[in-house]
């Protein structure tokens, strides 16, 4: 006799399961199958969802992660080129005075003629043994590396701190060795003077017992003047090519403004 009528190896669950219900017709089946299949629907539903919404963080992870790749990959802007490169100064200084002087041509030339495009002002001579020349030297080589449009936009200027010697017939060869497009003041001390002042420069003669002769210390900075004839900045050396290319970029797609 078993015990609580159960069989040998089954469960009380078991028995329970065994003996549920049976349909007792044709409707009572199709009722169950529906109710099934209402509930299959159910889950299907909200599986679908979660795995909707685990593809919906999926992507939108990997477009959080392609913008950040993108930011750090972004090329610097022409503000920040300026900012933070070492020996460059930007800010908003006065604009220059109506100074006369003398070109390398002979020619009456102003301060006032500078205004249309950017100017890079540097302060020396014709007899100075090396500074100069070599700033020369290094514009004309990024000359040689910028565009057609970016050259229209720029100039150099040599203004002399020696008039007594810098005539115009010493400056015209000399400039022209380096690159005709250069232009140079001279032949006016006291706006000389005048123009050392506003753009914080200097110059002083030095003799030389020995020889005779003098030299000139001076300013070796590149000083940033706009189209508007405005004092914006400086640039400290060294000028090599290399390293002006992407400050002048910077400077022509407005990274002063």
């Amino acid at each position: 006799m078993f015990q609580n009528g159960q069989k040998p190896g089954f469960t009380a669950r078991e028995s329970a399961s065994e003996t549920r219900r049976k349909p007792q017709n044709r409707a009572e089946l199709c009722q169950r199958l529906l109710t099934g299949c209402r509930n299959l629907a159910e889950c299907s539903r909200h599986a679908f969802q979660d795995t909707t919404l685990k593809y919906a963080l999926a992507l939108t992870l990997l477009l959080v992660l392609a913008f950040g790749a993108g930011l750090a990959s972004a090329p610097p802007s022409a503000r920040s080129v300026l900012q933070h490169s070492d020996g460059v100064a930007v800010f908003n200084g006065p604009t220059l005075p109506a100074l006369e002087f003398v070109d390398e041509n002979g020619d009456s030339a102003n301060t006032r003629d500078l205004q249309g495009r950017w100017t890079l002002v540097f302060f020396g001579y014709t007899f100075c043994p090396d500074v100069c020349p070599m700033t020369l030297l290094q514009l004309s080589q990024l000359w040689k590396q910028l565009s057609d449009e970016q050259t229209r936009q720029l100039t150099a200027l040599l203004v002399s701190v020696d008039p007594q010697r810098d005539t115009p017939a010493a400056l015209k060869p000399y400039m022209n060795y380096f690159n005709p497009e250069f232009r140079a003041f001279t032949g006016n001390p006291e706006n000389m003077q005048t123009l050392t002042g506003v753009l914080n420069a200097f110059y002083a003669r030095v003799e030389r017992p020995d020889t005779g002769d003098y030299l000139m210390d001076h300013s070796a900075n590149l000083i940033l003047i706009d189209p508007q004839g405005r004092y914006r900045g400086y640039i400290e050396p060294p000028f090599t090519p290399v390293r002006m290319k992407p400050l002048v970029t910077a400077l022509l797609n407005g990274g002063a403004d």
